[in-house]
Formats: structure tokens, C-alpha cells, sequence
């Protein structure tokens, strides 16, 4: 599962799954397509995973923003914490 959440409102943006194999390609088609989709290109784009920021960054080297490798990204985790505890999950 992939998610693209807007670091400042925490609004989730685009979603998707995918197999580990595929992620970093359906995860950038989908970044893409909100590029597209929005009509902007944010100026900032955070990372946990390596191998998500290497690919996200050599696809968007046209667009010049900054990219971040982080180790934390509080809006996704928000997110994620967010979803767990509605599904149940977070309440066991």
C-alpha cells in the first residue's frame, strides 16, 4: 500500500496498492498523475523509503522540487494511525 499525504493538512492525496515489485512505479504513476491532476508541483517531497525517494527523484528532476530522505513523515503516520484505529485495528 502506498500513500501520498499533503505533509501540512494531512489530507490524503492519492492511495493505491501494489506489490512490492511494482511500488515505486505505481507510486510514481500516481504522484504524476496528481501533478496532472492538480495542475501544481509541491516544492518540497518527503521519503521514508530509499527506494521511493532515489526513483521519485530521478522522475522529477524536470519539475526541480526538493526531495527529503526522512525517517519520519508525521502526517503519514497521522494518517496511518488514523486509519488503524477506524478499522479496529489500533483498539486491540
Amino acid at each position: 500500500m502506498f500513500l501520498i499525504v499533503d505533509q501540512s493538512s494531512g489530507q490524503i492525496l492519492k492511495h493505491g496498492l501494489s506489490n512490492n515489485t511494482q511500488m515505486a512505479n505505481d507510486l510514481a504513476d500516481a504522484f504524476l498523475a496528481l501533478i496532472e491532476q492538480a495542475k501544481l508541483v509541491p516544492g518540497e517531497i518527503w521519503a521514508a523509503k530509499e527506494e521511493v525517494y532515489v526513483y521519485l527523484r530521478q522522475i522529477l528532476r524536470a519539475f526541480e522540487p526538493q526531495a527529503y530522505l526522512t525517517d519520519e513523515l508525521p502526517a503519514l503516520e497521522d494518517v496511518k494511525d488514523s486509519m488503524l484505529d477506524y478499522f479496529g485495528v489500533g483498539m486491540r
